[in-house]
């Protein structure tokens, strides 16, 4: 074969002696089989028709000591539209086999990877894989490529996608059912992974982006463009990103064991724009930003936020709200968040230099905001309330450089609690604290903060909570309805979308 060249496999079913070998330099006919030359630069290619099959697999059966195809230093091959069934796996390629190119392939039943492709390709795109049932992975990329497209990995032990090195698209794939990650992506670079699905893994997509000042996006904050991924009903975990990502736009729901979260980002990670439900814990945030998540309904923290900045989050229906601590001297600002009607307490702050404004806290239970084990927390201009439990209660190990003021506490509850001592007015929270001189108790007269359901929070899929309206009426015009700063799940799509809201006058005027 000469470059250039293709070789035409028919339709039909092909019982193997030997693999297809092929190398640029190296004699593998004692590796692979007689007749391998030193070939490439050409394409190998079935029936382009999708219902022709040409299907290729070992001709002794059991016998699964070699891959179907295998490429050894074979530059600039292309490989497209075969069936490779049950042998050590289907393609190999290695050695330095670089600008390698697949497409329409299925591999399945194999003892090792379906694909096990060890390339550097950086113009490579990698379009219509499928990889099922096998041993050690579905499909398995070392090194740069530009694209995996429109490919499945399903029932595979192992990774159902994994690529280690850059690529720049990773989009409109399923992984399911894999024992291990959905996708799992490492030095990945300024890629993107836009529009895949992973379910029913043992977790969803891993990405560690350890490659300079680079970010890669998993998802995207148009979501107008309907980019995001849908991440669910895996075990141990939804999206986890590490190392220079913004993970945005995506649901993930459905992560339900002991440890696991819906997304946890950990260095240098924003999440924005996310729906986030029914996990064991909703999101995680370590040396990072979230932004404008929705994050309801799950059993443990909706969100926990180490040294991280936060804006703009809805969270209501977890066990906790928000809990936030912030070490090594590192001053974070949480604004503008919207939590209520968790079932154990709305907000915990620990560590230091915490700055707490603009943000609205209403409890029906436990307390709406709790400071323990901190120091140098700062409360502004909040909206805080609670029917039963302490609105603001602050530890004795936590008073150093607590300040607030210019907070509109809801009547309900106990005030506050300081010194251990319960402060029932603002009165006597102000003499104990020295705090709040600016604040005020009164209705803070939202626009109908349990919707036109009635029902606060989240009670169905059909009841997600959408409807609880906290805009404050005014009498010189507002707003109502809408999603607010956090976007809602799209029944039709899956994917988080923005909802404007409309404008109201009301009769009455929020203080």
């Amino acid at each position: 074969l000469q470059a250039g060249d293709t070789l035409y496999v028919d339709t039909g079913d092909y019982p193997m002696i030997d693999p297809i070998g092929v190398s640029g330099s190296n004699d593998v006919s004692l590796l692979v089989g007689p007749g391998m030359g030193r070939d490439e630069g050409f394409t190998i290619t079935g029936p382009t028709d999708t219902s022709l099959i040409a299907r290729l697999f070992p001709a002794i059966p059991g016998d699964r000591t070699r891959a179907l195809i295998d490429l050894d230093d074979a530059d600039f091959v292309t490989v497209r539209h075969l069936t490779l069934e049950n042998a050590q796996r289907g393609v190999y390629t290695h050695g330095g086999s670089d600008s390698f190119e697949a497409s329409f392939l299925t591999a399945t039943g194999h003892a090792q990877e379906g694909f096990r492709i060890e390339t550097a390709s950086p113009f490579g795109d990698f379009d219509h894989l499928v990889a099922l049932n096998n041993g050690a992975g579905g499909i398995y990329i070392s090194g740069n490529i530009r694209s995996l497209t429109h490919s499945t990995a399903s029932g595979n032990v192992g990774d159902g996608v994994r690529i280690v090195g850059g690529v720049l698209e990773v989009s409109d794939n399923i992984a399911r059912n894999n024992t291990d990650w959905g996708f799992e992506l490492s030095q990945s670079g300024d890629g993107m992974v836009l529009r895949n699905e992973s379910s029913a893994n043992r977790a969803g997509i891993y990405a560690s982006n350890n490659v300079g000042s680079t970010t890669l996006r998993i998802g995207d904050t148009d979501l107008a463009a309907g980019n995001g991924n849908r991440v669910f009903n895996n075990r141990d975990g939804g999206i986890y990103a590490y190392y220079g990502a913004l993970v945005a736009g995506n649901t993930v729901f459905g992560h339900t064991s002991s440890n696991a979260w819906g997304i946890y980002g950990y260095s240098n990670v924003t999440t924005d724009a996310n729906v986030v439900y029914g996990n064991t814990q909703g999101i995680y945030g370590w040396y990072g930003t979230i932004n404008r998540n929705r994050v309801y309904a799950n059993a443990n923290d909706g969100i926990r936020a180490e040294n991280t900045d936060l804006f703009g989050n809805v969270v209501y229906g977890n066990a906790v709200g928000l809990r936030v601590g912030d070490y090594y001297n590192q001053s974070r600002t949480a604004r503008s968040n919207l939590i209520y009607g968790n079932s154990s307490a709305g907000v915990l702050i620990a560590g230091y230099g915490l700055t707490f404004i603009n943000n609205t806290v209403y409890q029906v239970t436990g307390d709406a905001v709790r400071v323990s084990d901190a120091s140098g927390i700062g409360l502004y201009n909040n909206i805080l309330g609670t029917d039963s439990g302490y609105v603001l209660s602050v530890a004795s190990n936590s008073q150093v450089g607590f300040a607030s003021d210019f907070n509109l506490f809801l009547d309900g509850g106990t005030l506050g609690q300081w010194q251990g001592v319960d402060r029932n007015s603002l009165a006597a929270w102000r003499g104990a604290s020295f705090t709040d001189a600016s604040s005020l108790v009164a209705d803070a007269l939202f626009v109908d903060p349990d919707g036109a359901d009635n029902v606060l929070g989240f009670a169905s899929l059909a009841q997600d909570g959408r409807d609880d309206d906290f805009h404050l009426r005014s009498a010189y015009g507002g707003f109502q309805g809408g999603s607010g700063l956090a976007p809602v799940r799209e029944a039709t799509s899956g994917l988080p979308v923005f909802i404007a809201p409309t404008a109201l006058t009301s009769t009455g005027q929020s203080p």
